[in-house]
């Protein structure tokens, strides 16, 4: 079982009005030998956080697929890399 677990705090101070965010990550290969799902988060600093907010990106391993892995580590990696881009 290969399982993935990351933690970025985040809570909302009232005082201040900031949010903070606290996500954890886990995924489990199920019946197949090697796991298919991939996932990712991307906070970015100001002023971009206030501007586009926070990624969150899950794809389900296609099962049918010997190469399952690899369509779903695209997929977050191209969407994040395109979130990532600058807005100029």
């Amino acid at each position: 079982m290969r399982s993935y677990v990351s933690r970025c705090p985040v809570f909302l101070n009232p005082m201040t009005r900031h949010l903070k965010v606290s996500v954890g990550q886990y995924s489990d290969k199920g019946r197949k030998e090697i796991n298919q799902d991939f996932h990712g988060v991307f906070i970015p600093a100001e002023p971009q956080l206030s501007s586009k907010g926070i990624a969150i990106v899950l794809a389900d391993g296609i099962s049918s697929s010997d190469v399952g892995q690899v369509a779903s580590a695209a997929t977050v990696t191209g969407f994040l890399d395109y979130y990532c881009t600058s807005e100029t």
